[in-house]
């Protein structure tokens, strides 16, 4: 493995036990621990087909659906948000479909580095509950995509804007990275 950039736990309902994933970006691949321990075993690799080429910001929702940004250095820069669907055929947490993307145009922003994904487990004044939020670092944003519309998306719809902007870059204080 060549850069380790981001980790998220997942219950595997097969095993009944808690599984590290964990995306490593320079490699383009994102693997699985079992049990949070031992050899790492493939979850998808660029080599499978297409999806996210930089993997990185990992989060899953509720329903086992596991999110995932990439940012591509060199030229053009392309920043892309993906959802590796829940194999409904196994076990919760077990296994995933092929990628499908969420959004590469961001609304008309040309954005060229995402960091973060987080899907929302409480209704706040920010997010509802199943909402994916992404972190945005060039630009500087948070953007939102509501729960409804990365449904759609799962369901075999074409990709998506966001939903809304939660912070643009000029909210964000002065100095920030």
């Amino acid at each position: 493995h060549v850069s380790f950039r981001s980790l998220v736990f997942i219950a595997n309902t097969l095993t009944g036990k808690i599984d590290l994933l964990v995306a490593d970006t320079s490699s383009g691949e994102i693997v699985r621990y079992a049990n949070a321990s031992g050899a790492a075993t493939p979850v998808w690799s660029t080599a499978v087909g297409p999806g996210p080429r930089y993997p990185d910001g990992l989060s899953v929702d509720g329903e086992g659906n596991l999110f995932v940004v990439s940012s591509a250095s060199g030229s053009p820069k392309r920043a892309e948000l993906w959802v590796f669907p829940r194999d409904g055929t196994v076990a919760a947490g077990a296994a995933f479909l092929a990628p499908r993307l969420i959004d590469r145009s961001f609304g008309g922003l040309a954005v060229q580095i995402l960091e973060e994904t987080l899907v929302a487990d409480t209704t706040s004044a920010a997010a509802r509950a199943g909402d994916l939020v992404v972190l945005a670092s060039s630009p500087a944003r948070v953007f939102v995509y509501s729960a409804a519309n990365v449904q759609g998306v799962l369901n075999g719809s074409p990709p998506i804007s966001p939903s809304r902007t939660l912070i643009s870059g000029a909210q964000f204080p002065a100095g920030v990275a």
